[in-house]
């Protein structure tokens, strides 16, 4: 796109300023790091779950209507699932969350804890993601950590 500025006062509008371009940013978001990090064994005590993108990203209700790992938009949403072998630890990050570089909750309640011998897989689900200028999430990002 490209701008000029004009002024304007009682004498009347100034002459145009020298055009200016600006571009969008077509880039599309990725997840930098997480932690726990893919792989790794947590105790059953640890519940904290993050996760860090390349840029300010926003959780968007996604447009295909047909998820089944998440509930419905637009009442209630997140962008990311964790769920153990014979568990479903829960969503983190509501549908509105904008502006934010890391999405970040708890696994489990403050009374309880990760299964013992789980394997976690924790699944950032791209209908959920958008950066700033729209760029949405190119695939689903999946990483797991275990406990002993």
């Amino acid at each position: 796109a490209y701008y000029h500025v004009t002024a304007y006062n009682d004498n009347g509008d100034s002459a145009k300023s020298k055009a200016v371009s600006a571009t969008l940013d077509s880039t599309a978001p990725t997840v930098a790091s997480t932690s726990p990090a893919n792989g790794v064994q947590v105790a059953v005590t640890d519940r904290n779950l993050s996760i860090t993108f390349s840029e300010k990203i926003k959780v968007i209700c996604p447009s295909d209507a047909t998820i089944t790992s998440a509930p419905t938009c637009p009442d209630s949403g997140s962008a990311v699932l964790a769920q153990g072998n014979a568990k479903l630890y829960g969503y983190i990050a509501s549908i509105g969350s904008s502006g934010i570089s890391t999405l970040s909750g708890n696994l489990v309640g403050s009374a309880e804890q990760l299964q013992t011998t789980d394997t976690i897989t924790v699944t950032v689900e791209k209908e959920w993601i958008q950066d700033m200028n729209g760029n949405q999430l190119e695939s689903d990002f999946v990483f797991s950590f275990t406990t002993p």
